[in-house]
């Protein structure tokens, strides 16, 4: 199962938590028990805030997202479904599951539950993360809906609508520019409209924000193979397999 490197959005969201709703010291010692990375512990402590309120969206919300960063899939999958039930308001609920949905090749899933977490509009209180690299500048609710945009832009990708693709890609880059992943995806997605010149500003644009990121150099790779430029393909080729292998 491919992971989809983008914003993750910390859990920060106490403030959506009214003061007398029941579970609410159980969900406040998960968020805590999160911070200091005890991921274990906070999700015993989301639990007992469900147990306590089969209700409380966050709490599900919240598990799920440990859930997901165990690869545990279903189960994120099965909190982020009882976090919309819940509370149909939630944005980043919606991109979670969306971000769930690509991820099981569910494209035309993951495309709906996007236009609804950006319908909504951005989670104020919940401030953003990058998964893999530095953390983001930009401002906390314009991240969070740069990655809900570029969910959505891998969707259209996966479905072959690469017009639609390349708006969402360039939405996100515009709210948010620090994240080589989604340079990667727009390069990818002028590959494939044979648009080499933009591809490979976008590629370079990737290998430069990130140097680790091993999917950069690939893409670059296969896109100076395409101009004819055979050793810087093979240079690029090559320094993917190192990144690759050395995990």
């Amino acid at each position: 199962m491919r992971r989809i490197p983008l914003v993750a959005i910390a859990g920060l969201a106490v403030l959506f938590v009214g003061c007398g709703t029941p579970g609410q010291a159980d969900y406040e010692r998960g968020v805590e028990l999160r911070k200091q990375g005890d991921l274990a512990g906070a999700i015993v402590a989301f639990s007992d805030a469900i147990a306590s309120n089969d209700e409380f969206a966050l709490a599900y919300n919240d598990r799920g997202e440990l859930y997901r960063s165990m690869d545990r899939i279903e189960l994120a999958l099965a909190d982020f479904d009882r976090a919309i039930a819940a509370d149909d308001g939630l944005p980043f609920a919606y991109s979670n599951r969306a971000e769930i949905r690509l991820l099981q090749g569910d494209s035309p899933g993951a495309v709906a539950d996007a236009d609804r977490a950006i319908a909504i509009g951005p989670a104020g209180t919940r401030c953003p993360r990058i998964a893999h690299g530095p953390p983001t500048r930009a401002p906390c609710s314009f991240a969070v809906i740069a990655a809900v945009h570029q969910i959505r832009g891998l969707a259209y990708l996966d479905l072959g609508n690469t017009d639609a693709a390349l708006i969402d890609f360039d939405r996100a880059i515009l709210l948010n520019n620090d994240v080589a992943e989604t340079f990667v995806a727009r390069a990818r997605t002028y590959l494939a409209k044979d648009a080499l010149t933009q591809a490979l500003a976008d590629a370079n644009e990737a290998v430069r924000l990130d140097p680790a990121l091993a999917m950069a150099y690939r893409t670059r790779g296969e896109i100076h193979d395409r101009l004819g430029e055979a050793d810087a393909a093979q240079a690029d080729f090559a320094q993917a397999e190192v990144l690759t292998a050395g995990g």
